[in-house]
């Protein structure tokens, strides 16, 4: 699977390094012998990686050529991908290597920082003044680091450079760094600079925060909550010296959806139905034909006649709401979504205005936008007047406009409840900037949603300053064009919460009070403690307890104990959803639950052995000896057997197991250590 997986990400990584342009001829072998010995000099490739392969593109805008360079062995268990231009600048690398033997490694976070600076003082362009790390994350066998660009002593906010090491191998195994770097760039510094405050007031005049309805679909009980957020706009910047909003460069663009074909002549034997077979039965003799859907929709489709070849037709239930069902219809040229019940359109769009060699814009965007609300009109008036133009989501915001091929003006139409925005019901349209035909529409609405009153409320200013307390408030340089940088004051990064505007609270993606993703780095009471490098190990790979502290000949609890097992993926996770995702991996039953109990050691011992997938081994007590000098409980001698073979867990210095002892948090670190390097 680690095989499989890694090359996945060879493929992702070729996929969005660049995208080829046809440009002028290579100059021959020179220019790849070139890229090839700067990457070597890099890189370390060993000689089993003996299989190179390679290809390039031209890049116009840039005047250069880009190459992806690839080396392999023939089995591929070690593989090494570079995309690197002829400037000599690695973009990205990306490196695989199988490891047959199981574990942590034991190379200390410090350690990874030097590997990853030495790496990064050898690609990162030398125009750039200063560079810092600005986060980390580990994980097992790897450790994270995200570095920033300074210029002038002001943070680039997207000119990031992301470096994981190895920490088995204890080399860098990824690197990924800003591919749209340009060496002529400007960073200029005004004279005259806006205060922090006279910003801040700035971006709360600008609408940057606003109160929404957002939603989140609950699979459990199958229905949608609604709620409303207090959110930030992040993308919108104050100019630090005009004190005027101004945005980052950003696009949206149109996206077709593909549909499978449906099967027919499918013979089944007669039997009675269930109850839930028996509703979805009526429901599906409710909905519309697949010969009506198609009738609806080329009545409705602009150029889509009853002459068109249907090619696929397919019914199928919304992903979030399984009680509404759409007919998904492929043609030749366009493929439209109806709905099932109401013969709606939902969507289409139309793969006969991507031709190449069109000429450039013709049409202007105020045309464009004409005719995008005629026909919305024509076909959704009664969706259509509950909505406001959504500028952050529309061609309007990007100026000036790309004089470019197979362009489209897209606008986007948001539903408004009560005054309040509802983002995720939406009408979006985009209009070919060419021939002005209309080459893509959607629908995204829900009927019967229950909108919760707004009552009450934080002030704008209290929202900015819990915002700007998490992801900070300060000068910072932006691009607004492709060679364009302005200083500007800003987030950093984008918050992963939003806020209940009644009381201020941090809410997450659900509406329930927000789980911040914990993560410790370390602990101000294990130093000379004999379980030190044991708990560092553990924190280095992303295992710990929550705390400043470990109190380490405290008792753990069964929570405790599992949390501390699955903390790199699981430790943002409520008591509910932890407790399902162990039961759905049979790490635990329900009957055995019981958060708050004492963990005994035979305990530890079974959960061990499960989380190894050694279950339905240690089940059977008649096949395993005791080879501890105490008597082990009823149901347990296969697990205390098989952790004591496995080096997991042994007994004192009289041979007892002591299965009933209750766990410390240091035993318990010793445990998972030898567990994870048994595997």
């Amino acid at each position: 699977m680690r095989k499989f997986m890694s090359v996945i990400l060879v493929a992702a990584l070729l996929a969005v390094s660049a995208v080829p342009v046809f440009g002028s001829s290579p100059e021959g072998g020179a220019a790849l012998e070139r890229a090839i010995q700067r990457a070597r000099a890099v890189i370390d490739i060993p000689r089993e990686a003996s299989i190179f392969e390679h290809s390039s593109w031209e890049d116009p805008a840039n005047g250069g050529r880009t190459w992806s360079l690839n080396w392999r062995d023939q089995n591929f268990d070690l593989s090494y991908s570079v995309t690197i231009n002829d400037e000599g600048t690695i973009l990205n690398f990306f490196a695989n290597q199988r490891r047959e033997d199981g574990g942590l490694g034991t190379m200390s976070r410090q350690q990874g920082q030097r590997i990853a600076e030495e790496f990064l003082s050898k690609v990162a362009p030398s125009e750039i003044d200063d560079i810092r790390l600005r986060d980390f994350h580990s994980s097992e066998w790897r450790f994270t680091y995200i570095f920033g660009a300074y210029m002038n002593g002001f943070p680039v906010s997207d000119m990031m450079f992301s470096i994981d090491v190895d920490q088995v191998t204890e080399r860098v195994s990824s690197y990924f760094g800003p591919s749209n770097f340009n060496r002529d760039m400007a960073f200029p510094v005004p004279e005259e600079k806006i205060s922090a405050a006279e910003a801040k007031e700035a971006f709360i005049e600008s609408g940057s925060l606003s109160i929404e309805y957002r939603s989140f679909f609950d699979f459990h009980d199958q229905q949608m909550i609604i709620f409303p957020a207090l959110i930030i706009n992040t993308s919108q910047f104050v100019d630090a010296e005009s004190g005027e909003i101004v945005s980052g460069t950003n696009m949206h663009w149109a996206s077709a959806r593909g549909f499978g074909g449906a099967q027919d002549g499918m013979g089944v034997a007669e039997s009675e139905l269930t109850p839930g077979e028996r509703d979805a039965v009526d429901n599906v003799a409710g909905m519309i034909t697949r010969e009506q859907a198609v009738r609806y929709a080329t009545s409705r489709v602009p150029s889509l006649s009853a002459s068109s070849t249907l090619t696929h037709a397919h019914l199928s239930a919304r992903f979030d709401d399984r009680a509404i069902f759409d007919w998904h219809l492929q043609f030749e040229d366009y493929a439209a979504t109806i709905n099932a019940v109401t013969g709606e359109l939902v969507s289409f769009f139309n793969f006969g205005g991507q031709q190449r060699n069109r000429p450039s814009t013709t049409v202007s965007i105020e045309t464009a936008e004409r005719t995008a609300r005629q026909f919305i009109n024509s076909v959704a008036a009664d969706r259509f007047s509950q909505t406001v133009f959504d500028e952050n989501r529309s061609t309007s915001r990007i100026q000036p406009l790309p004089a470019i091929e197979n362009f489209s003006y897209t606008f986007t139409f948001i539903r408004t409840v009560n005054g309040v925005n509802f983002p995720h019901n939406f009408i979006s349209i985009a209009v070919d900037s060419s021939s002005g035909r209309i080459t893509h529409y959607h629908l995204n609405w829900h009927d019967g949603l229950q909108f919760p009153a707004i009552t009450g409320g934080i002030s704008m200013e209290e929202a900015f300053d819990i915002y700007a307390a998490d992801s900070g408030f300060g000068l910072l340089y932006t691009r607004i064009s492709d060679d364009n940088m302005k200083l500007v004051y800003g987030f950093m990064s984008s918050p992963i919460f939003s806020l209940d505007p009644a009381t201020g609270a941090k809410i997450g993606h659900d509406g329930q009070p927000f789980r911040p993703l914990v993560s410790v780095l370390s602990y101000d009471d294990i130093e000379g403690r004999w379980y030190e490098e044991t708990v560092r190990i553990l924190l280095d790979n992303g295992f710990f307890l929550p705390g400043s502290s470990f109190n380490g000949s405290a008792e753990i609890t069964q929570e405790e104990f599992l949390r501390y097992l699955y903390a790199p993926m699981q430790s943002f996770f409520s008591q509910d959803e932890f407790y399902n995702m162990l039961v759905q991996n049979r790490m635990i039953t329900r009957e055995e639950i019981a958060p708050d109990s004492i963990l005994a050691r035979q305990d530890a011992a079974k959960f061990a052995i499960r989380y190894l997938g050694l279950e339905k081994a240690a089940q059977d007590d008649s096949i395993f000896i005791n080879h501890f000098n105490d008597t082990i409980a009823e149901g347990y001698l296969g697990y205390t057997a098989l952790v004591r073979a496995l080096g997991i867990m042994q007994g004192d210095t009289r041979g007892n197991f002591n299965g009933a002892f209750n766990m410390t948090r240091a035993q318990s670190a010793v445990v998972i250590l030898n567990l994870l390097n048994s595997r």
